[in-house]
């Protein structure tokens, strides 16, 4: 099972995000925001961004790991 990452889909989230982090940090809207301002929340959200995407993949791979343990415990029990 391949989970593709769509760009547009990543930036949506960074922007959602970024929007969020500036409302809540500084009272106002992503674009209202000076550019140093804007490059720091924006980096804050790509950071979110990360974490999210590196739980998600840790999920996937756990789920892998248990899948082949459990194939290899049935291996060895003869099933």
């Amino acid at each position: 099972m391949a989970h593709e990452l769509d760009m547009a889909d990543i930036e949506e989230r960074a922007l959602e995000i970024a929007e969020e982090l500036a409302e809540k940090q500084y009272g106002l809207s992503f674009d209202a925001l000076p550019p140093q301002l804007q490059m720091r929340v924006w980096t804050d959200a790509e950071q979110e961004i990360i974490n999210e995407l590196a739980l998600r993949a840790e999920l996937v791979c756990g789920d892998r790991e248990t899948f082949w343990d459990e194939l290899e415990l049935e291996r060895r029990q003869g099933n």
